[in-house]
């Protein structure tokens, strides 16, 4: 009897550290989602405004909120590919080159943005 309590008891430890890893998986995908959810939309909106499609305030504001949300995010994952840790800075070197003007300087940081993304993209889908 001693013999199949202790086989339930280790059974139920692993199936509650199986139910972990699992979890610990499922949030590190959701993370990776929104991180690249959170790029899409920077890339979005600073070609909208390279294009004079959206006001320089309204892009201001919206480039500063998705480098808040992907700095937050980025801090959460437990890990990743190198260029998911430069995004942030890359998020940030984007808004100022879009806020600059300078349009040459703003779209090389948009397409620098765009491949970073594509890159992470490319590395998660097979994890």
């Amino acid at each position: 009897m001693r013999k199949h309590f202790n086989f339930c008891l280790l059974l139920a430890s692993a199936l509650l550290a199986l139910n972990g890893c699992s979890g610990e998986g499922d949030q590190q995908r959701t993370l990776m989602r929104g991180i690249l959810s959170w790029t899409a939309s920077a890339e979005m909106i600073a070609k909208a405004r390279l294009r004079g499609d959206v006001p320089n305030g309204y892009s201001g504001l919206a480039l500063s909120r998705c480098e808040e949300e992907v700095a937050t995010l980025v801090g959460q994952v437990t890990e990743g590919a190198p260029a998911l840790y430069q995004l942030p800075a890359k998020l940030k070197e984007a808004a100022a080159a879009v806020a600059s003007g300078n349009k040459q300087a703003a779209e090389q940081s948009v397409a620098a943005l765009h491949q970073a993304r594509s890159n992470i993209q490319r590395e998660t889908a097979g994890s």
